[in-house]
């Protein structure tokens, strides 16, 4: 049920134009950018208030806060890489290269005390993924990354897969990036960003992946999850020319099921802001609501995703208009 749902939203999306070029100043994007910044480095173990990083990305104010360098880090290497997919939503080729590997990883470590790149040892860090693929390996093991991706993301925009597969893939995809680990560090945000890349490139918005304690522990028990799926795969080059078909024969069932809550959720925060900046609605919390249902309804249609409906200051804000199971807009 929640991909026909989702079905639905992406339809509304392309009634309203589409995605708009990602931008912090952007009514519809400064929620995600500034949200997905500050909870990608909250995932790595530090802590940084909504605030903080409202203050540092959109108002360029200095904050005492330690961590807001690698928020706004952050911010620059995802608007950087989000811009070129974005550019390249329409083509062939998503845009991302081999180099942009480096590239991308160095934007994220600039201020940090690591080499930028791919790991030139087998020290890296997080290793509670398991045994790593040998450092030798990298280019091409990211050959192949780039190949699968490039197709995967050809066959959802041409219609030869439907969006349940896609996020399917999308789960798949990062598991193997993370599994991979091509770096000494920033594996983690590089890997978030280039799902959020291949997002945008597809017409959707990024994801936002929760920085707290619960849902960082879910996000990496998901990832244990695929690289047990896979096995030795991925660390014996003689089994290399059997990762695609691995890819297309493991579920990755935690991912994909988390993927597609966040999607939703993703997709929900783009489209209030939109329609409140395009249709000129007015959200309003669930009280307020006209439809002659108990409140106690009104929150479990909200869970069940059958409203378009956004989380501001702890409760609920949607609209009578934004109800799903009727036809919208």
């Amino acid at each position: 049920m929640l991909y026909v749902l989702l079905e639905k939203r992406i339809k509304i999306l392309k009634k309203l134009g589409g995605l708009t070029k990602p931008a912090i100043y952007s009514s519809e994007w400064t929620d995600i950018l500034t949200e997905e910044a500050r909870n990608s480095v909250m995932i790595e173990g530090v802590y940084i208030p909504a605030r903080d990083a409202e203050a540092v990305l959109v108002h360029k104010e200095q904050v005492k806060n330690p961590y807001a360098p690698k928020v706004q880090s952050y911010h620059n290497a995802s608007i950087t890489y989000y811009e070129q997919a974005y550019a390249n939503r329409s083509n062939f080729s998503i845009g991302f290269r081999f180099e942009d590997f480096r590239k991308l990883n160095g934007l994220l470590v600039l201020d940090e005390m690591t080499y930028p790149g791919l790991r030139r040892d087998n020290n890296a860090t997080n290793p509670e993924y398991g045994d790593l693929p040998d450092f030798a390996e990298l280019p091409q093991l990211l050959d192949i990354y780039l190949v699968y991706i490039n197709s995967r993301v050809d066959a959802y925009r041409t219609g030869r897969i439907n969006l349940k597969d896609f996020i399917g893939f999308l789960a798949k995809q990062h598991g193997y990036f993370e599994s991979v680990h091509p770096f000494e560090d920033g594996n983690g945000r590089s890997g978030r960003i280039l799902t959020n890349y291949i997002l945008i490139a597809s017409g959707l918005p990024p994801i936002i992946m929760k920085g707290e304690e619960d849902s960082s522990e879910h996000y990496f028990s998901a990832i244990k999850e695929f690289k047990e799926q896979m096995g030795f795969t991925l660390t014996l080059p003689q089994s290399y020319h059997n990762i695609p078909d691995k890819l297309t024969e493991i579920v990755s069932e935690k991912m994909t099921s988390l993927f597609a809550e966040l999607v939703c959720e993703s997709l929900d925060m783009y489209l209030c802001r939109l329609l409140e900046a395009k249709k000129s609605y007015k959200l309003k919390p669930l009280g307020r609501f006209g439809l002659g249902l108990s409140l106690s309804n009104l929150k479990m249609l909200m869970d069940r995703r059958n409203f378009i409906a956004v989380m501001r200051n702890g409760e609920w804000m949607s609209h009578e208009d934004f109800d799903l199971r009727k036809d919208i807009l």
